[in-house]
């Protein structure tokens, strides 16, 4: 006899079959139809109203942990418990050169652009071919000092978004709170000046505290900290650790407000902000705008957040100075850190970092002395940072898919731009980082999966380094690949073909279009196409050594090259590509070709 009503089930047709059940083995409705249309309706309730409080008890207790929490403002509660800072939009930000030419006036020292003098630019071109402008502003005065007599210059930095300023009066509650209102704020420009009232313009100026060490009752420091629907709070101390602002005391807090990553790549600017009649201002672009970057997802605050509590603020192990960066700095998508000790010539003492942006593009001068700067307040006394360029290891695929019309609707076009898409988001989700690997195997099966119709694909890999050469000059350097380079025999057949495991695009030399090539046996040389056939060049420019995946080139002199940079092919002896420290691998979607066939 079952005398025992189970609810634990979160499907319906179970709850409401555990009711019938139990309502079978009662006495009193042994003789009752359960499936009449009355009994029936409440049952349907019941099960309903089991089922509704289930899901409703089993979405509260997955909130209750960060792992199982989907709620974005619930992720970053949990994230507040160990004191992490969820990163805010952050606005791109360029380096520029501004020049004032005036008329000849000695006693003229200096020219100062306030800060926040607004910048524009000339627009960036989307994908889908639309132009948008954004406004930059300075965040600090740009004072331009006198060069000759008619010329003042200085160099300085813009910041993408536009300046907002939020007044608060201190009221007597105990609960009042600072909440900034736009959603779209850059932390890193709030600033905080706390009046003594309306009528008295004292001030202090309050600095951002990150931690409690150095203050005293006295401090005027402040503390951000996350709230609900993506806004931010400023908090002030107790009179114990900070500086608590008395009643009637008037808060101003100004900040600035960015449009993320989007203005990344902003590189002509033109100065709108008050310029008198007798002074004309010429800037010229020193690094174009970067560093821009949206505000984290849920997925990277869950992953770093219980990183950030682990490594507390100090860089001991590598993991610490991963952590470390990637919370402090934006812009940065991928850390790779390694000791002195591990290099070939160990380097005691030191410890080196390589970095790469969430745009793919190579980390302004300025970032990376950030880094170095922020580091060194943070790693032992003992060691020393130096900052290590990241490797591009590029890789070339040619696939050819097989494909069965009876299983797919999409044409030929169609399933190409659809494989395409598929080795896209291979590229950015398992690629470019320091720690991936390539996975021939699961690369393919990527591609497989990409459409029902798909039968089997035939792909090849091949790798290509960017070299920028100095034009004209004797050139001696090397081409490291830091994988096994397929060598193939030396036969007289091969010689008289253009097909080698190590190839170049092309570049001139001695006034001729040419190439790089080897002949199976190590040997590095250049040559040129004729109408009668392959032309050497040069015999013997270097060489390859095969297993340590290394090209030698020795003396030459490069007139001038095709593209944007001379490309170095190699064949992989094996299908799965690795790194090794500072190397990321990436897939170059522009180059990549797929061709589609009938089964």
């Amino acid at each position: 006899m079952t005398d025992f009503l189970n609810t634990s089930q979160l499907d319906f047709i179970a709850l409401k079959e555990s009711f019938k059940n139990y309502l079978k083995h009662q006495s009193i409705f042994s003789d009752v139809d359960l499936e009449a249309s009355n009994i029936n309706v409440l049952l349907e309730i019941m099960a309903y109203n089991s089922y509704l409080n289930g899901v409703y008890l089993n979405m509260v207790g997955n909130e209750n942990f960060m792992d199982s929490a989907v709620l974005r403002d619930t992720v970053i509660s949990h994230a507040k418990e160990l004191n992490y800072l969820p990163r805010s939009q952050h606005a791109a930000v360029a380096e520029i050169s501004i020049s004032a030419v005036v008329g000849d006036n000695p006693s003229l020292r200096e020219i100062v652009i306030p800060k926040y003098s607004i910048f524009t630019t000339t627009g960036i071109v989307s994908a889908n071919s639309t132009t948008s402008n954004y406004t930059f502003l300075n965040r600090d005065n740009i004072i331009l000092q006198r060069q000759n007599s008619t010329t003042f210059s200085a160099n300085g930095y813009i910041y993408e978004g536009s300046h907002v300023k939020e007044y608060f009066t201190v009221t007597s509650a105990e609960d009042q709170k600072f909440i900034i209102s736009n959603r779209n704020i850059d932390i890193d420009s709030i600033n905080v000046v706390v009046q003594a009232s309306s009528s008295d313009t004292s001030n202090s100026i309050y600095t951002n505290a990150t931690s409690l060490y150095g203050l005293n009752a006295n401090s005027t420091v402040f503390f951000t900290q996350a709230f609900v629907d993506d806004k931010y709070e400023i908090i002030f101390g107790d009179n114990v650790f900070g500086k608590k602002p008395s009643v009637n005391n008037l808060v101003s807090i100004e900040y600035m407000i960015s449009n993320g990553e989007a203005a990344n790549g902003c590189k002509t600017f033109l100065f709108k902000g008050a310029q008198p009649k007798s002074q004309s201002y010429t800037i010229l672009t020193i690094n174009n705008a970067s560093s821009g970057s949206d505000r984290e997802t849920i997925k990277s605050i869950k992953f770093r957040a219980p990183r950030h509590h682990q490594a507390q603020s100090r860089a001991v192990t590598a993991e610490d100075y991963r952590i470390l960066i990637l919370n402090n700095f934006n812009d940065v998508s991928a850390v790779n850190v390694y000791g002195g000790e591990e290099l070939d010539e160990p380097q005691y003492g030191k410890v080196f970092v390589s970095a790469s942006s969430i745009t793919g593009e190579v980390l302004s001068d300025n970032r990376k002395r950030d880094i170095l700067e922020f580091l060194k307040l943070r790693t032992p006394l003992a060691l020393d940072s130096e900052y290590i360029e990241p490797t591009y290891l590029n890789l070339l695929v040619k696939s050819n898919v097989i494909y069965n019309p009876t299983l797919t609707t999409l044409s030929v076009e169609q399933l190409k731009t659809k494989v395409r898409t598929a080795i896209t988001n291979y590229n950015t989700t398992n690629l470019l980082n320091f720690d991936n690997d390539f996975r021939y195997s699961k690369f393919v099966a990527v591609i497989d999966a990409s459409d029902p119709g798909i039968v089997s694909n035939s792909t090849d890999i091949s790798m290509f380094k960017d070299y920028y050469p100095l034009l004209g000059t004797s050139l001696i350097f090397v081409i490291e690949f830091k994988n096994e380079i397929q060598q193939d025999d030396n036969t007289v057949s091969r010689q008289l073909t253009n097909e080698f495991t190590v190839n170049s695009s092309e570049f001139e030399y001695l006034g001729k279009p040419a190439f790089f090539g080897e002949d199976g046996a190590g040997i590095m040389f250049i040559y040129q196409y004729t109408s009668q056939g392959r032309k050497i060049l040069n015999a013997n420019c270097g060489t390859v050594n095969y297993s340590l995946g290394k090209i030698y080139i020795n003396n030459i002199i490069i007139d001038s090259y095709s593209g944007s940079s001379l490309k170095f092919y190699a064949t992989p002896k094996n299908k799965d590509i690795f790194v090794i420290r500072n190397s990321i691998i990436r897939i170059d979607s522009d180059l990549t070709n797929v061709t589609v066939k009938v089964v």
